[in-house]
C-alpha cells in the first residue's frame, strides 16, 4: 500500500521531507519521490561569519581616524553643486590631457586668465586623490561584497519561506494564510532562483 505524505515526516533513506524535493506534490506518496537524488540543503549559506562588537569598534575607529585624516584637506559640497560641476570622466581624460601638454610646451597659447600654478596643483591634487581612492576602494569593497552575500542568503531564506507558506497553509498551519497574505503585499518580484549553497565562508 502506497505511503502517504505527510508533514515534517522523514523519508526512508533519512531525509527530511523537502517541499522542493523532486515528485513531492500535495497528497502525494513515498513511492513517487526521486528518493535517489542527491540532498541539497533547501538554504543558501554562500557566507558563515560571526563579526565581532570588538571587531566591528576596530573597524569604526580605524575609519574614524581615516576620516579625521582626509578631513584635514578635503572638501565637502552639496548634491546640486556635485550635479553642477564638469567631471573630468574617463572619456574626458584625453581631451584634458592633450590641453595640459600644450599649455606647458606652448605658454604663448595660453590666455592670461589661467593660471597654470593653480592648474599643476590642481594636477598633483587629482592625481595624489586618484591613488587614495584606488586604495580605500580595496578597503571598501571586500566588505559590500561580503555585504552583498549576506543579503543574498537571507533572502533566499525568505524566498523559500515565502513559497513555504501556501503549503503549511494547505497543512493547517495556524496564521500562514495570513502571513502570506501580509508578505505578498510587499513581495519583491521575480528575480534568480534560489540556489542551494555553494560552499560556506568561515
Amino acid at each position: 500500500m502506497p505511503t502517504p505524505l505527510r508533514m515534517d515526516m522523514t523519508l526512508p533513506n533519512g531525509q527530511p521531507l523537502r517541499f522542493d524535493m523532486p515528485g513531492a506534490k500535495w497528497d502525494g506518496t513515498v513511492e513517487e519521490l526521486n528518493l535517489s537524488t542527491p540532498h541539497h540543503p533547501m538554504q543558501q549559506n554562500d557566507l558563515s561569519i560571526t563579526i565581532t562588537s570588538a571587531q566591528e569598534a576596530d573597524i569604526i575607529a580605524a575609519a574614524d581616524a581615516l576620516i579625521a585624516k582626509i578631513a584635514a584637506f578635503a572638501m565637502t559640497i552639496t548634491d546640486q553643486q556635485r550635479q553642477g560641476y564638469f567631471k573630468l570622466s574617463d572619456m574626458r581624460l584625453p581631451f584634458h590631457e592633450k590641453c595640459r601638454d600644450y599649455m606647458h610646451q606652448n605658454a604663448a597659447t595660453v590666455p592670461s586668465t589661467i593660471d597654470v600654478a593653480e592648474y599643476d596643483k590642481d594636477q598633483a591634487a587629482w592625481d595624489a586623490l586618484t591613488r587614495m581612492i584606488a586604495k580605500v576602494n580595496t578597503i571598501l569593497q571586500p566588505l559590500v561584497d561580503t555585504q552583498t552575500v549576506a543579503g543574498a542568503d537571507m533572502l533566499n531564506a525568505d524566498l523559500f519561506y515565502y513559497n513555504y507558506l501556501p503549503l503549511a497553509a494547505k497543512a493547517g498551519t495556524a496564521s500562514a494564510q495570513d502571513i502570506y497574505g501580509v508578505l505578498k503585499q510587499s513581495y519583491p518580484g521575480r528575480g534568480p532562483t534560489p540556489k542551494p549553497a555553494t560552499g560556506a565562508a568561515h
